[in-house]
């Protein structure tokens, strides 16, 4: 699948919000629907899933972690990268972020450049977690592009990378690039 045919769900409860980043997405090509809370995400996702959801934190009946936690949960098949998009800068709502299963955190107001790479940079790794591509890489080379990806997460997150790193690490404890690079990180602080 290419990234134009990906399907993004966004999830918040600002409707100008959703209407900005639906536009901007739906400019770079993406299949965007939307949803102003986290039962209404639910709804919405089907049986298939997104490819891709951009999930705001706040929000009424079913918050951002809850159905981040779910989504985590539900495809657990397959590699469905969550963003999450929230306005504070409170080092606890990322680590625990990072813990509910979010793959990237972005802070608002959204800088458009950086979600459409981390858009991009999360297809890809989903892309190679798909069984064909796992074939043509038998190597394993995931966790290569898992290290790039928390690279470009350090240059604006050293707390979500961080946690997130941890994470990883403790669900597969044979990323040795990985520990690495957690190691390097901890020296460089």
């Amino acid at each position: 699948m290419s990234d134009s045919d990906a399907r993004i769900l966004i999830v918040d409860d600002s409707e100008d919000s959703l209407a900005m980043v639906r536009r901007f997405l739906e400019s770079k090509g993406y299949h965007v629907q939307t949803a102003k809370n986290g039962e209404e995400a639910i709804l919405r996702a089907g049986a298939d899933g997104p490819d891709l959801i951009v999930l705001d934190l706040a929000m009424p009946v079913l918050d951002g972690w809850e159905s981040c936690r779910y989504f985590k949960v539900k495809f657990t098949s397959r590699f469905l990268p969550i963003v999450i998009v929230s306005g504070r800068d409170d080092p606890e709502e990322i680590g625990r972020s990072a813990e509910h299963g979010a793959d990237d955190f972005l802070f608002k107001p959204l800088d458009f450049s950086a979600l459409r790479d981390t858009i991009e940079r999360l297809l890809r790794l989903r892309d190679l977690d798909e069984p064909a591509q796992e074939q043509m890489h038998p190597d394993g080379d995931i966790e290569g592009d898992l290290c790039r990806h928390l690279e470009v997460v350090m240059t604006r997150n050293r707390d979500f990378a961080t946690r997130k790193a941890q994470l990883l690490i403790d669900q597969h404890p044979g990323y040795r690039r990985l520990h690495a690079l957690l190691e390097r990180w901890k020296d460089e602080a």
